[in-house]
């Protein structure tokens, strides 16, 4: 047992430790790199971090003057677009101002390089360190350098700085509508984050292959690369865009994305703040960056579309690996008959047999399941013992390294005892299913998934070992565990990641490719373990993680307790509610939901009010709020498009309005403030459904002209979203303990007006 626990455990060193030298460590803040002060780009980000700088709050104002000016001062050419801006996928709207600077190059007949980061913060919570002002500060300081070097770009580089990227994209998509026909832009690099450390990595997102891009990063040397061809097709997946995203789909334009998503437990949230934000990770980005834009400046970006792609992967210490998705195949293939071959050998030396295959699945079966079923157990354990948890949307606690270190080690102590449990007999039968198993699983996985290539690796190496295990058998046990430190050291970093991007409740299905990648070389794990001792050793990763939550409390000052109040008054019923998305009573203002039987049950209050609540309390005197005026009138148009014209006067408060048809509805064409809302097929709004959510600047009214399907009328929900509740002395609340934040990704500390509007054309 002792000899699989140490393969167990340098597994785990050589995968945490990739994941460490992937990128720089004990920066200092007066780094100088090739030109370019690391300084400058934290004295940016200290400045724009200085308050809220979301949609319509004080300091957005602020930042955007600070960057005009900052660019300014360099020399640039700088304008401002000013638009009103829709996003059909979400049906969210805003004003927006994007910010856009032109550094000319020596060739203006050549197409250009876009460089971009969005200035706004999410709504409510954000203070927006790593998202983004860290973008924005390394671009700043980037073209700086740039300007001060003899070398000028042979390519124009266009600066946009995106507003309104938080509610939907906004500012991608109105540079896209209304300014991209007055650029010719070849390629793109966008910076962005979710979270405030880890190393900064590289997708690129393309029209077709990304053959060119990933040349051209090669090209670059770009330092300490982290990147996968498997984190695109991952990143494809998963419901989440990019400023980057609307310009590759919209305008078939590629580009690079560069993000770190480390300590995700402050993303969206107060703590993404300098303090908060890693030196070392923000170094890695921006020499990431500057090198890239300094190879881009000066090539041609005229052929940055190819039909084919690349399998790509960085290796720690020794950088990017490409070569076409042919050779995937190719090492499949070779692999596969080399596994048939070496089949026959065994079968015809008998040192084999056939049926003896049957049987042989079950050990790595069997540790499958058990694994997965115990990091599951411990995942459902932690939950209960701190339901917490449940309220850090990102699904990654304070303490989620040392969550991930004590499941998977545990995780992969049950695998290597499985496999040793049943490696007694048969040891070169189970290899062969081992082997087997995996290569029925990456031939499909490769064809759905290209980038997905890497994976061939570890099963080429285990076909070598198969072949060792035939031909010198006594040199097994020493190839098996050469073969497997080379199998974690390509991805390790990438078994770290997974579950730091998808969050803790991804460990069982982490601790799978594990136990998967385990089994390839179950020779290593030959000798048969005690009971006593294999639980002994299970045992100590868990305590390990209790020990921690004695000595870190999983709530305090430093690691504060994301929690929601959210007041709603309906103006129809005159009633008003508290309620809150919090799993956990946190004793923050508990008293108002002392009482909390309400003449209206929570899955009603979900369904009429859209609010994905978890407690709720009536007033027994409501707080009264005023609602917005709304005036409506018939336009002149065709029998078969009737037009109507609405405008929405808000308080001067005000920040968010939102609109739910209570009826189905179809939008043909719609405009607000006599901006055009794009969208290629009309708008089919459910009954319940969301028509707009818009976010207000300065001004606090809008006009909307709908043209609508025959025979439709507006029956309307209107809410408001003004975050004074804290503010507002009538309520008497409590303020929140040092010990709590701003929950995200919700609205909170709000007050909300509820009332109906209908109108008709009869």
């Amino acid at each position: 047992m002792l000899k699989n626990t140490f393969y167990v455990l340098l597994f785990a060193i050589i995968s945490w430790g990739s994941y460490q030298i992937s990128y720089p460590s004990n920066t200092a803040p007066d780094l100088y790199y090739d030109g370019l002060f690391f300084e400058n780009v934290i004295k940016h980000i200290d400045q724009l971090t200085q308050g809220p700088r979301a949609v319509g709050e004080y300091f957005h104002d602020d930042a955007e003057h600070y960057l005009k000016r900052e660019l300014n001062k360099m020399g640039l050419s700088v304008s401002l677009q000013k638009s009103i801006s829709f996003n059909s996928k979400n049906h969210t709207a805003a004003p927006i101002r994007n910010i856009i600077a032109t550094y000319p190059g020596s060739q203006p007949d050549n197409k250009s390089l876009l460089l971009m980061a969005h200035y706004d913060t999410a709504k409510f919570s954000a203070t927006g360190a790593g998202d983004d002002a860290s973008g924005i500060a390394i671009i700043l300081e980037s073209i700086n350098a740039m300007l001060k070097s003899k070398e000028a770009p042979r390519n124009d580089i266009i600066i946009l700085f995106t507003d309104a990227e938080e509610p939907g994209l906004l500012g991608a998509h109105a540079f896209i509508n209304e300014q991209l026909v007055y650029h010719d832009i070849g390629l793109i690099i966008n910076l962005e984050a979710r979270g405030t450390s880890g190393p900064s990595m590289m997708w690129p997102e393309t029209v077709g292959g990304n053959k060119a891009l990933i040349e051209h990063f090669k090209a670059a040397k770009v330092p300490m690369p982290v990147t996968t061809s498997l984190h695109y097709e991952i990143y494809r997946m998963l419901p989440n865009d990019t400023d980057l995203t609307p310009f590759n789909r919209n305008a078939k334009i590629n580009g690079f994305n560069f993000a770190f998503i480390d300590n995700h437990f402050n993303y969206h949230t107060q703590r993404d703040n300098l303090e908060n934000l890693s030196l070392n990770t923000l170094a890695h980005e921006t020499i990431q960056f500057y090198s890239l834009l300094n190879h881009l400046a000066q090539t041609d970006l005229s052929q940055m579309v190819t039909e084919t792609s690349l399998v790509y992967f960085n290796v720690p210490m020794m950088g990017l690996v490409s070569y076409d998705t042919a050779i995937t195949w190719v090492l499949l293939i070779v692999s596969m008959l080399a596994f048939i071959g070496l089949l026959t050998v065994a079968v015809s030396r008998k040192h084999l047999a056939m049926k003896s295959l049957l049987t042989a699945f079950n050990p790595m079966l069997t540790a499958l399941a058990a694994t997965y079923l115990w990091c599951w157990l411990l995942i459902k354990i932690l939950y209960a013992i701190y339901p917490e948890f449940n309220d850090i949307l990102q699904g990654f606690p304070y303490s989620g390294h040392h969550v991930i270190g004590a499941v998977l080690f545990s995780g992969a102590i049950i695998t290597a005892s499985v496999l040793a449990w049943f490696n007694h007999r048969q040891k070169l039968a189970k290899s062969f299913a081992n082997v087997l198993l995996w290569l029925v699983i990456i031939f499909p996985a490769c064809y759905v998934l290209p980038g997905s290539g890497l994976l061939v690796w570890p099963v080429v190496l285990s076909v070598l070992l198969l072949a060792v295990q035939i031909f010198i058998p006594k040199q097994a046990d020493s190839f098996a565990a050469l073969f497997a430190v080379v199998a974690f050291v390509l991805l390790g970093s990438l078994l770290i990641n997974f579950p730091i991007a998808l969050g803790i409740r991804a460990l069982p299905l982490t601790a799978v490719i594990v136990t998967a990648l385990l089994a390839l070389f179950s020779p290593l794990f030959n000798s048969k373990p005690a009971i006593g001792t294999t639980f002994a050793v299970l045992l100590l990763p868990l305590a390990y993680l209790a020990w921690h939550f004695e000595q870190n409390p999983t709530i305090s000052k430093q690691h504060p307790l994301p929690t929601s109040l959210s007041y709603l008054y309906d103006l129809d019923q005159d009633k008003g509610y508290f309620f809150n998305y919090d799993t956990v009573n946190s004793g923050w203002n508990e008293e108002l939901f002392g009482n909390a039987d309400s003449d209206i049950s929570l899955k009603d209050f979900r369904k009429h009010y859209k609010k994905p609540l978890k407690n709720l309390s009536q007033m027994e005197n409501p707080e009264p709020i005023k609602g917005i005026e709304i005036k409506a009138k018939k336009l002149l148009g065709g029998m078969d498009k009737p037009v109507i014209e609405i405008t929405l006067n808000a308080h001067y408060e005000t920040e968010i309005l939102e609109i739910y048809s209570k009826t189905p509805l179809t939008v043909n064409k719609m405009s607000i403030d006599n901006r055009n809302a794009i969208f290629t097929e009309p708008l089919e709004i459910l009954a319940g459904d969301r028509l707009l959510h818009y976010y207000f600047d300065g001004k606090k009214q809008i006009t909307l002209r709908l043209t609508l399907s025959p025979g439709q009328q507006i029956n309307w929900q209107v809410q408001t979203h003004t975050t004074d509740l804290l503010d507002r002395a009538e309520f008497k609340l409590e303020p929140r303990p040092e010990t709590q934040i701003p929950k995200p990704f919700i609205k909170s500390d709000n007050t909300i007006t509820v009332q109906s509007f209908t109108f008709g054309f009869d």
